[in-house]
């Protein structure tokens, strides 16, 4: 379910819920209000993964109901999808982030450049990848 804020009037208002039928979560909803594609208030951002592992995302352009949209599936191989979906201060309006968790249990950060209007292509950022090493030996004198 989706919840807006309606500032003029200044209360929540329910709008119904994320994408339509086809919209099947299987992983945490990373979700932002940009300034992309539209003026201020700006369209709705979902970013989450699907039960095919693969990350999908749906923009919603505000209006009296929203009108979701499926764009295309990016990326694969996703163990979980984050909680947060963060419009970063690359260039301007700003790029779309979102950092998950693949199967490998590496971490990965994709991006979407919003400089290019109607662009819905997600680039593959960098790996975090956590590097295991013994724990000191600890020495007991007694």
């Amino acid at each position: 379910m989706c919840n807006t804020c309606d500032t003029t009037a200044q209360k929540w208002v329910d709008v119904g819920y994320v994408g339509d039928a086809t919209a099947i979560v299987a992983g945490y909803l990373a979700f932002i209000q940009s300034n992309f594609d539209s003026l201020e208030p700006g369209n709705l951002e979902v970013v989450f993964r699907g039960p095919d592992d693969t990350l999908q995302h749906w923009t919603g352009s505000l209006g009296t109901n929203i009108d979701w949209t499926r764009n295309p599936p990016f990326a694969g191989n996703i163990q979980q999808s984050g909680p947060a979906l963060v419009q970063g201060l690359v260039d301007t309006p700003g790029h779309l982030d979102v950092m998950v968790v693949l199967n490998t249990g590496e971490m990965q950060l994709f991006w979407r450049n919003n400089n290019i209007l109607g662009n819905k292509t997600w680039t593959a950022g960098e790996i975090f990848r956590l590097r295991h090493r013994p724990l000191p030996a600890l020495h007991d004198p007694g």
